[in-house]
């Protein structure tokens, strides 16, 4: 399995609350042309798709120190490329680009093409119950491979 993606930004918002910005594959990993019947070769998807995520310190799941939130705005840059906003004004504390659960009424945002040995930086402006923030962040790109013989995947799975 080849794996290509960008790292995973978690900063802290107060003393309940943290923001996390994460990359995750648009589609399933595709088998690699030369794949055997002993050996399947995977590659994850070049595409990605952002989440923004924030959340209670203590784990996922539902919030319980959130009063009120609004992300006013979310953009991203990949190297010196063009900036460019993909969210705004949007009302909750979870969104997942390409995922039509939290999309709804909005404009369809491609996902992202993944570009090896590059960085993509970010800018989210939100409020918190009743208090503003602007946060910025960079998220660098990554790719590792594993191996597993299609024998010891089929136990595994």
């Amino acid at each position: 399995m080849h794996t290509r993606g960008y790292e995973t930004f978690t900063e802290e918002i107060d003393q309940e609350n943290l923001l996390q910005i994460s990359m995750n594959p648009a589609s399933n990993p595709k088998k690699k042309q030369g794949s055997t019947s002993w050996m399947e070769e995977l590659e994850t998807y070049r595409k990605l798709n952002f989440q923004v995520f924030i959340m209670n310190k203590d784990g996922y799941g539902k919030n319980p120190h959130i009063e009120s939130v609004t992300i006013h705005s979310f953009s991203y840059q990949i190297n010196d490329w063009n900036k460019t906003e993909i969210l705004s004004d949007y009302d909750y504390n979870f969104w997942m680009q390409g995922n039509s659960r939290y999309n709804k009424g909005r404009k369809t945002v491609p996902p992202i093409t993944y570009v090896p040995k590059s960085q993509i930086k970010f800018w989210i402006e939100f409020s918190l119950n009743g208090k503003k923030y602007s946060k910025q962040g960079i998220l660098k790109s990554f790719e590792n491979s594993s191996t597993y013989s299609t024998h010891m995947r089929d136990i595994m799975m």
